[in-house]
């Protein structure tokens, strides 16, 4: 994918999304988003659902064990809506926390079915970017 020397560039890659492999296809009309390098996965948000997109066809099993179950913001922003508490059962795409920025709302849902440990924000918080708003312990994942 991207520039190559004396050819045009590569429109498909395969590449795992949730694990699924799938064979993307780039419009260079509109600059791709950072590839995953190395089999780090890369996150993405669309209508309201988290996708995992990666090389290796494990990285979505490897993000949920390995990381921190952490859903941050994206960007700096006020809490409008927290939908759900601690304790709470929650599956994929569920919105947890909506948060406002730059004149706009933002659901953040969940990246995947499991169950709410942590609640770490309030309706009306202003949050940084990055800060954790909560924390999930996944369905399948032993803790």
């Amino acid at each position: 994918m991207g520039f190559r020397l004396n050819a045009p560039p590569a429109a498909t890659a395969r590449v795992f999304l949730d694990g699924v492999a799938i064979e993307a296809r780039f419009d260079f009309a509109v600059p791709p988003p950072a590839p995953p390098i190395g089999g780090d996965p890369l996150v993405l948000f669309h209508a309201g659902g988290a996708f995992v997109l990666s090389t290796v066809p494990d990285a979505r099993a490897g993000a949920v064990a390995a990381g921190d179950d952490a859903v941050r913001a994206p960007m700096p922003g006020r809490i409008v809506q927290v939908a759900a508490a601690a304790g709470e059962a929650v599956v994929r795409g569920q919105t947890l926390v909506v948060l406002e920025a730059m004149k706009m709302e933002h659901t953040l849902a969940a990246p995947y079915d499991g169950q709410v440990a942590e609640v770490a924000v309030r309706e009306g918080q202003q949050v940084a970017e990055g800060a954790v708003m909560a924390r999930l312990v996944a369905r399948d994942t032993p803790r």
